[in-house]
């Protein structure tokens, strides 16, 4: 469909002038939008564009006048926020990790706030937009861009409350010190869900110095912290509560034994805290332990597991948060 230009700019400019947006982060999107630009075919098959910007704090937002600006659609998950503007335009913000980058130290240096990726959102499920979307790899290739595929058949690509069938992304030809932001393909209806159902990160840009060191994306939706995550971890604050918790693990007829681990954290070492807990303690505005964690899900928050949650969480997958943890 064609894009508004007149209706997107006074938007663009707004961001930037409430230093959302960088001076030059919006050249991309009109970028995207000219008759020129390498995946013009594919664009022209978007129901919508999106803008994903990564900021440290939503409660730094002006909410009240993008709210006047546009449409609110506010979800479960924490430090994840998206209004609707004119133009067709989306503008997301979000402060958890959901880039591949953001899972390995030192991959990201931008300051915040910063655009993480610009999206093509192709929602109509017919034979020329599929065509279209199919020739993206073949697009890049000849343009020099970096393409990388997420999702397929049977394996729809999650983000928060979200998933579609299916994601190419392109990295800029200009290699891994180019200045333009992944640009994001998405083929397929948005299925939109109010649990909360993971997010597959975005793939690092293969050409990034540091892009061996990336889990695939499929595992890494469940190590959205750190390798250490695997398993149970119950966070406390005093040896009362991690004997607590022992004691309700010990009780099972099957013990996870090696799965479980009790960490001790101490105020005088916050640097200690994993990220998981630095959320939840800024969205409760409280400690949030003692805290269960099951491979990087939280679970539980300030108490120790029932037995029958622990058996729960002992003989059953965890694929997401627990309903409720993060209110």
């Amino acid at each position: 469909m064609p894009f508004d230009r007149a209706a997107l700019e006074p938007e663009l400019e707004y961001l930037v002038r409430r230093q959302l947006l960088s001076r030059r982060e919006p050249d991309q999107l009109l970028i995207l939008l000219d008759r020129g630009f390498d995946f013009t075919e594919a664009v022209s098959s978007a129901e919508s564009i999106h803008i994903h910007v990564k900021l440290d704090d939503l409660s730094d937002l002006p909410h009240h006048e993008l709210h006047a600006r546009g449409q609110l659609e506010r979800w479960k998950a924490p430090g994840y926020v998206k209004y609707r503007l004119p133009g067709d335009m989306n503008v997301i913000f979000s402060s958890f990790p959901i880039a591949q980058d953001d899972l390995i130290k030192g991959a990201v240096t931008l300051p915040r706030p910063f655009v993480d990726h610009f999206g093509v959102d192709m929602r109509t499920e017919d034979t020329r937009t599929r065509r279209r979307f199919d020739d993206i790899p073949t697009v890049a290739a000849h343009n020099r861009w970096r393409s990388v595929r997420q999702g397929g058949p049977g394996r729809p690509v999650h983000g928060a409350h979200t998933q579609v069938a299916e994601k190419y992304w392109v990295y800029g030809p200009g290699g891994a010190e180019d200045w333009l932001r992944p640009t994001e393909f998405a083929y397929g209806q948005l299925r939109i869900d109010e649990n909360y159902l993971g997010c597959d990160h975005r793939p690092i840009d293969p050409a990034h110095p540091m892009a061996t060191m990336a889990l695939p994306w499929e595992e890494s939706r469940r190590a959205s912290l750190s390798e250490d995550m695997a398993g149970i971890i119950v966070y406390v604050k005093s040896d009362e509560e991690a004997r607590a918790a022992q004691a309700i693990f010990d009780q099972l007829d099957e013990p996870p034994q090696d799965r479980l681990r009790i960490r001790l954290l101490s105020n005088d070492r916050p640097d200690e805290f994993p990220d998981v807990v630095v959320a939840l303690w800024r969205l409760k505005e409280s400690c949030p332990l003692p805290l269960t964690v099951v491979d990087g899900y939280p679970v539980v928050t300030q108490r120790v597991p029932t037995k029958p949650e622990a058996v729960r969480i002992t003989t059953e997958e965890t694929t997401a948060p627990a309903p409720g943890v993060f209110q």
